[in-house]
Parts: structure tokens; C-alpha cells; sequence
């Protein structure tokens, strides 16, 4: 029981900072663009850097550092100024596999 109560603290944690976030970035693209990033980190083996990932979607790196800045409650983004493109996002939790996949139809 316990186990279960936590995955769903853990399930509206992560709900409530990607809302949070999705209200910041009002342009439908950059919607778009937020969710991209967001479904290459996230099941990703290994983290990715930056400007790898930049490369991989056609994304400006600046632009991933911008669409990313309000979720650092679940990832490890880089801040962008002081340092440099090849740093690393990644999760900082095991982040559920089947969290954005079970939220698909919501």
C-alpha cells in the first residue's frame, strides 16, 4: 500500500511541475518542441548532452536550456550561462518508464 501511495505522490510531483511549466511556454511550437526534448531525455540509456541533443532534434541548444529551465525538480539541466553545450541532462529519479506513456490518453 505504502509503495503505491508513494508512486503517486511521486506520479502528481511530476504532473505538477510539467503543467507548471507547460503554462510558461504559450507558443504551440515551442509546446511541441518542450515535449521532443522531453521524450528523448527521459527514457534515454545514457544522459544526453546538450548540444548532442540540440543536433538530434533541430533544437538550438539555447532553446533547450529555455524550454527546460522550470523542470529541475525532475531534470538535471545545465544552466546555460557559465557553462558549456556538452553538459548533461538527465533525470534525477528513476523517473516511472511508464509515467508518460500511462498519461497519454489523459
Amino acid at each position: 500500500m505504502t509503495e503505491h501511495r508513494d508512486h503517486l505522490s511521486v506520479d502528481t510531483l511530476y504532473t505538477e511541475v510539467l503543467l507548471a511549466a507547460l503554462e510558461k511556454i504559450p507558443d504551440e511550437h515551442d509546446r511541441r518542441d518542450f515535449a521532443r526534448v522531453l521524450v528523448s531525455v527521459v527514457p534515454a540509456q545514457e544522459p544526453l548532452a546538450v548540444d548532442v541533443l540540440g543536433q538530434l532534434l533541430n533544437i538550438d541548444p539555447a532553446v533547450i536550456y529555455d524550454l527546460l529551465r522550470d523542470i529541475h525538480p525532475i531534470l538535471s539541466v545545465p544552466d546555460e550561462s557559465g557553462t558549456l553545450n556538452s553538459e548533461v541532462a538527465h533525470t534525477f529519479h528513476a523517473f516511472p518508464p511508464d509515467y508518460m506513456t500511462s498519461h497519454d490518453s489523459e
